[in-house]
């Protein structure tokens, strides 16, 4: 009886997690390592700035004389038109060069596109950054490769 009751207990037990993480896959898939942002503050990337938020997420890094800055300007313009909903979305920018892109040369480079609050220009350890960029599909071997595409949307 003991062993019925233990083998029903293990299976309950895991069915919970299973269904516990099958309700939230995002949760599961992004991975939620810190990333540094243009005044130097840490964020988790899933729980702090995409979970109950929409995103829109891009690749970038300060150096870019090509796509990056009528990329950033849209985005400028983007976050103006949303600015009653501030709160409800955020604009993440992440850096293909986190060796060269310190928060400080991020911060120079955000101010040229005056970003409001809710847009983060993101860099940190390489190994976090590849893994982000990697899981968005936006890893890139050169810097100068990286791309113009944006991800929208929520988890």
């Amino acid at each position: 009886m003991k062993t019925v009751f233990a083998i029903s207990f293990l299976v309950l037990f895991c069915s919970t997690i299973a269904f516990a993480q099958q309700k939230n896959p995002a949760k599961n898939y992004f991975p939620d390592v810190p990333l540094i942002d243009q005044d130097g503050k840490m964020h988790r990337f899933y729980s702090d700035l995409q979970d109950g938020k929409v995103v829109i997420i891009s690749s970038f890094h300060s150096d870019c004389k090509t796509i990056g800055p009528p990329m950033m300007a849209s985005l400028r313009k983007v976050q103006q038109s949303l600015a009653g909903r501030a709160t409800e979305f955020n604009i993440i920018s992440i850096s293909v060069d986190p060796v060269a892109d310190t928060p400080a040369k991020e911060k120079a480079f955000a101010s040229m596109y005056k970003p409001g609050p809710g847009w983060y220009f993101l860099t940190g350890e390489n190994a976090n950054v590849d893994l982000v960029l990697r899981k968005l599909g936006m890893y890139v071997a050169r810097v100068e490769d990286h791309t113009s595409i944006l991800i929208v949307g929520n988890v």
